[in-house]
């Protein structure tokens, strides 16, 4: 019997980890700089998006010392897929990745949904400026362990596709911000700053390319 539920455990794994594909078309990166007390950080946020996919998200992780490595992050599923880069700058091809591993990830989606259904976006107001739509938002989040409210200013441009979420996402710190915000047309993320407790963060958009990468998980 133990045995039995061995090769089962291992049949579920295979099934778990069969192959998958994964599409993105475009290159997105970011200048990142939050401010706290006397600290300042600042960093670069590199992705690959699929503008019709927003469940999927894929960064490219850039460390000294150590090779870039792409890491997806496959949010319905609850795995992440490890890729070695062959280069670290765009532009990319296919043969760029190479596939390394993937990790279950455990309670991901619950934990998500959960952070999700806590943090309340609402639009103060928003003026259009030709094709540059300025919006001043607030957020209250009210948890267990934490309740604070925050105040953001961002600045969306017109696009052809929708990449507005990504930007979202990183300025506001979780899955989702994106689908909390109905924007009146197809746009992009061009700046942004938001502001809680004794903290100031700012994002701007540094470099956004078209790519057709295809990625398949072994």
């Amino acid at each position: 019997m133990k045995n039995y539920f061995t090769a089962l455990f291992c049949f579920a794994s295979m099934l778990l980890f069969a192959q998958k594909t994964y599409h993105f078309d475009y290159y997105v990166s970011y200048n990142s700089e939050t401010l706290q007390k006397d600290k300042t950080l600042k960093s670069e946020c590199h992705n690959l998006l699929n503008s019709k996919n927003q469940d999927i998200s894929a960064k490219i992780i850039k460390r000294k010392r150590v090779k870039t490595e792409l890491v997806i992050l496959d949010y319905p599923n609850e795995i992440l897929h490890y890729f070695k880069l062959k280069k670290e700058n765009f532009p990319f091809k296919n043969e760029d990745f190479v596939y390394v591993k993937s990790e279950k990830l455990t309670s991901v989606k619950k934990q998500f949904d959960e952070e999700f259904k806590n943090r309340a976006i609402k639009v103060v107001s928003s003026e259009n400026h030709e094709n540059v739509y300025e919006y001043e938002i607030e957020e209250n989040n009210e948890t267990k362990t934490r309740k604070y409210q925050s105040k953001a200013h961002i600045s969306f441009k017109k696009y052809k596709d929708n990449l507005a979420f990504n930007g979202l996402e990183k300025l506001f710190d979780f899955y989702g911000a994106g689908k909390k915000i109905t924007l009146p047309e197809n746009m992009i993320f061009m700046s942004g700053t938001i502001e809680y407790d004794d903290t100031k963060s700012f994002l701007e958009l540094k470099e956004v390319e078209p790519l057709e990468i295809t990625l398949h998980v072994k």
